[in-house]
């Protein structure tokens, strides 16, 4: 799954760190062969790469690469949707990110409105 390698690659080099999502063992941006796997039968069980990129920025770790909400926020939405919001739209979704209480609740309810 070249698409998945790359994007586990880039979402690396996006946060900024050398490390793994999925276990804290340290590492290059390249993705270790079993977190690779494990994404792999994830998206082989019918999830696609908007799911896993929503699995991924869900995690504290990914969250926490931004000072504010809305930061994190706008990133989540441009990977997602592939254009840059608005300030409004950065508005509503903090808004639904502090309602929902879970970035993993905002990223599935953006995702849901998105397909």
């Amino acid at each position: 799954m070249v698409e998945l390698r790359y994007f586990l690659v880039m979402q690396n080099l996006v946060v900024g760190r050398a490390g793994t999502i999925s276990n804290g063992e340290k590492r290059d941006s390249e993705p270790s062969s079993r977190e690779l796997i494990a994404w792999q039968s994830y998206m082989q069980q019918g999830h696609s790469l908007n799911d896993v990129a929503a699995k991924i920025m869900a995690t504290p770790q990914f969250k926490e690469r931004y000072a504010t909400d809305a930061l994190y926020v706008q990133q989540v939405i441009q990977t997602l949707t592939g254009k840059l919001p608005t300030s409004a739209e950065v508005n509503y979704w903090v808004g639904r990110l502090q309602t929902l209480g879970s970035p993993e609740k905002m990223i599935a309810e953006l995702l849901a409105q998105n397909r």
